[in-house]
């Protein structure tokens, strides 16, 4: 068909204009982890080129940034909000565990939001209570319940709304306010993620992953159990 022909002459024309050794050997990252990347991006290359190279000594960081961020983030997003993260994230050698840092406190994906700047927002927040949140991130869970209002019918088509929105506007659907949490955390220095499986806002304090309980929630749906299966025929292999 006419429209596929087109199509794959616009995708003939990516990096054409841009030489993956030269930026190899100027941001110091393999040509093959770049070519890689790059590819991925699709027609977004410029953008995710233009983030890695503006990254001089951190192109390393940079590069895992976008290693911690979905297929359809490296096609999306400009380099201006993916140069936010960078700049404003806290420093790794504040952390023993580099891959926890990694995924839980540099990357900017958390949920299904659009990637956002959020850094830089949540940064003009009071020193002194980031410094409450990076003691104890217990204490952002605390502050999110008295400082926003949660409605479960004004976000009528349940996009979720980005971190720096929500603290505009002191209000969230429960999903954006437990991204927001998260956020939080991560601009804070604190480790934070959705739990996988349950969505659970939880933060990462001495080894372990503790679930956040927002007012009005029942913790005790939180509560783990596990079952066990048992074949009790002669014959185990599965079918």
């Amino acid at each position: 068909m006419r429209g596929d022909s087109i199509r794959q002459a616009y995708i003939t024309t990516w990096m054409r204009d841009l030489s993956v050794k030269e930026m190899s050997a100027t941001t110091g990252v393999p040509a093959g982890d770049l070519e890689k990347v790059l590819l991925s991006s699709m027609g977004n290359y410029r953008e995710i080129a233009a983030f890695i190279s503006s990254a001089g000594t951190d192109a390393a960081t940079a590069m895992k940034i976008l290693e911690n961020i979905s297929a359809k983030d490296l096609r999306d997003t400009p380099a201006e909000v993916l140069t936010d993260h960078l700049v404003n994230a806290p420093d790794i050698s504040l952390y023993s565990d580099n891959e926890l840092y990694y995924r839980y406190v540099l990357s900017p994906r958390i949920a299904n939001e659009l990637l956002s700047p959020f850094r830089s927002a949540l940064k003009q927040m009071p020193p002194d209570l980031m410094e409450k949140f990076r003691s104890d991130a217990g204490n952002a869970a605390r502050w999110i319940d008295t400082a926003l209002t949660i409605t479960g019918t004004d976000n009528y088509y349940g996009t979720p709304v980005i971190p720096a929105g929500v603290l505009k506007l002191h209000t969230s659907d429960p999903l954006s306010r437990d991204i927001f949490f998260v956020a939080l955390c991560r601009t804070a220095g604190v480790p934070a993620r959705l739990a996988q499986g349950t969505g659970r806002p939880q933060y990462y304090n001495k080894g372990e992953w503790h679930d956040v309980w927002f007012a009005g929630e029942d913790a005790s749906e939180g509560i783990k159990a596990w079952v066990t299966f048992r074949s009790e025929a002669a014959d185990h292999e599965p079918e």
